[in-house]
């Protein structure tokens, strides 16, 4: 028996290759690699993906492929499916605790340490000695605070107590926090969705992988759109058409 990509035209043969090749199976960027139009490349690849003859090669060449690589399907179906089904709350919390004048002496603002409030105070100093006689009422404004911070709350804030249900600040609400688990303590099904992690001037930013991609990719490897070439475009009547098998119109190489 001769082989399946062999089979097929030259230019049929070329999109099997380009959509094997592809990290997503994109088969609108594989028909347009295989020669097709940019205008016409989605319809021509759902097309291809349709006919017998295109799927056989696709399956030949993924097994070449994991042959080389000495790749099972199921590692892959699983590793997919671990970022489809990944609890993505476990990289982080809201975390409620109490305001800073929730446990202050007569509900004054309290402060962590002695420390920090003399850094605080010494602040407020130099901002107010900052500033001149001439200087207009709203740069004074943003020179000085308008009350001079004062230690009469006490010490010893802590974010982790409970909020006071009388508080007047947050009227007993507290406040939250976004906390973020340190990467080594996440299981490693959590990490394997991780792409990166970079700090900005908004806060930490954590980039993961797309979980609906990878339950597209899941669906395609078990055969549930083997007929259908799923794009952003495609809306839910035009999917289903697909998996139900509308009828498709004949290839052409334009």
């Amino acid at each position: 028996m001769g082989s399946a990509v062999d089979a097929l035209s030259k230019k049929h043969a070329l999109f099997a290759r380009a959509y094997v090749a592809s990290e997503t199976f994109n088969g609108t960027q594989a028909a347009i690699e295989a020669g097709f139009s940019k205008r016409s490349a989605t319809s021509q690849a759902s097309k291809l993906l349709a006919r017998d003859d295109v799927q056989a090669a696709i399956s030949e060449l993924l097994s070449e492929r994991n042959a080389r690589l000495d790749l099972q399907a199921d590692d892959v179906v699983q590793q997919l499916w671990n970022i489809a089904t990944a609890d993505y709350s476990k990289m982080s919390k809201i975390k409620r605790g109490s305001c800073r004048h929730c446990h202050g002496k007569d509900f004054a603002y309290q402060w962590r340490t002695e420390e920090e409030f003399t850094r605080a105070h010494l602040e407020w100093q130099i901002r107010r000695n900052g500033m001149n006689e001439g200087d207009d009422f709203k740069l004074q404004l943003q020179l000085v605070d308008l009350d001079e911070p004062s230690p009469s709350g006490g010490y010893g804030y802590r974010f982790t107590r409970d909020p006071h249900p009388d508080c007047p600040y947050c009227d007993g609400i507290g406040d939250v926090h976004a906390h973020f688990e340190a990467t080594d303590d996440l299981p490693a099904n959590i990490r394997a969705t991780m792409t990166g992690v970079k700090q900005s001037q908004h806060g930490i930013e954590i980039k993961t992988k797309d979980p609906m991609r990878a339950l597209e990719l899941v669906g395609k490897h078990l055969g549930m759109f083997s007929n259908v070439e799923i794009t952003p475009s495609d809306d839910l009547a035009d999917l289903l058409a697909g998996v139900q098998g509308a009828a498709l119109g004949a290839v052409t190489d334009e």
